[in-house]
């Protein structure tokens, strides 16, 4: 008995019991942790035309790096110059929603008309939303020049269109949601945003991608794809898109979270994540930018609700696991 005890004292010892002693000495996760980032205030039961993500509390629009003009729209801080900015218009014009759901005033309901009117007004005849400046980013060796395309730009419309007609019963943002939607399905050869997983495997060729940052080879970027699949689910699952896509949406959602089951994995660089796969398609460094593991944290909760999918739960707790009950440092 006395043998037994003293080897299950051993292996206590030697073999941790989580992944917790890993991860304290992980970099990323002490640099996660100094910032004070949080996943917990987005983590939500997704329904359609909802607070999208707990936007109306969770979402905060910093002064580094935003300004509003003078009819309310943000716009970007880029070095010296600010912008304006389709992804930032949108998750703007979901954060009034979401505290129009709240507090049903019609302050709150104006806003959010006024930035989906501002929204739709930067969409191309083609459905497109075209960037009006040029920007480089550096780890993708890549400027993009005035004009460029981003399939997350494309998703986070269609979350801002649905719930646009679902307060005002316009058919002008069935119109513009639909249009959004057609441009995200244009392969990327026909100048649009839909590519494939052949980067990664040549079997994959048929799995569909949604590229954030369209690149040569692709590059997949986790977040801006996840937050296109929001967009594909409350278009696809929004009865009144019946008419303008719906079903169309809704087949790209199933085929798109099938996509990002087969490469969930490669996204884990060791205790943390990676925000794209550059490190494999472009043969680099992970680039690993500190504040995006929450949001890969709460996307992976987000889908799991959605689908039921095991998959995405044990991705969920795996990554929150990394910056969860870190152990504080010993006494001295």
């Amino acid at each position: 008995m006395k043998k037994i005890l003293a080897f299950m004292i051993l292996f206590c010892v030697i073999v941790p019991t989580s992944t917790y002693a890993q991860t304290a000495q992980n970099p990323y996760v002490q640099q996660y942790l100094d910032k004070g980032y949080q996943y917990e205030p987005f983590l939500q039961d997704y329904k359609v035309n909802n607070d999208y993500l707990n936007f109306s509390t969770a979402k905060k629009f910093n002064a580094n790096k935003f300004i509003w003009d003078s009819n309310g729209i943000p716009m970007v801080k880029y070095d010296t110059r600010v912008e304006y900015n389709p992804v930032t218009t949108a998750q703007a014009a979901l954060y009034y929603h979401g505290k129009y759901l709240i507090s049903k005033t019609k302050a709150d309901r104006d806003s959010f008309i006024k930035l989906s009117d501002a929204l739709l007004k930067m969409q191309s005849k083609d459905g497109a939303f075209r960037y009006s400046f040029s920007h480089l980013i550096p780890h993708l060796k890549t400027r993009y020049q005035k004009n460029w395309v981003s399939g997350m730009a494309q998703g986070q419309a269609l979350s801002v269109f649905s719930r646009a007609y679902e307060i005002s019963k316009d058919v002008k943002y069935k119109r513009a949601g639909n249009a959004s939607l057609n441009f995200l399905s244009t392969p990327i050869s026909k100048g649009g945003t839909m590519t494939d997983l052949s980067h990664i495997s040549s079997k994959w060729k048929n799995d569909i991608w949604f590229e954030e940052y369209v690149t040569s080879p692709n590059n997949y970027t986790l977040n801006g794809f996840n937050y296109t699949l929001l967009g594909l689910y409350d278009w696809g699952y929004n009865p009144a898109m019946a008419t303008h896509g719906g079903a169309k949406a809704k087949s790209l959602f199933q085929q798109g979270q099938n996509s990002v089951k087969k490469i969930l994995k490669k996204y884990d660089v060791g205790g943390y994540t990676s925000y794209d796969l550059s490190h494999l398609t472009m043969k680099q460094q992970p680039h690993v930018v500190i504040e995006y593991h929450r949001v890969h944290i709460y996307q992976m909760y987000v889908l799991y609700k959605l689908t039921g999918s095991a998959y995405f739960l044990d991705y969920y707790n795996k990554w929150k696991a990394y910056v969860d009950a870190v152990p504080l440092p010993l006494a001295k």
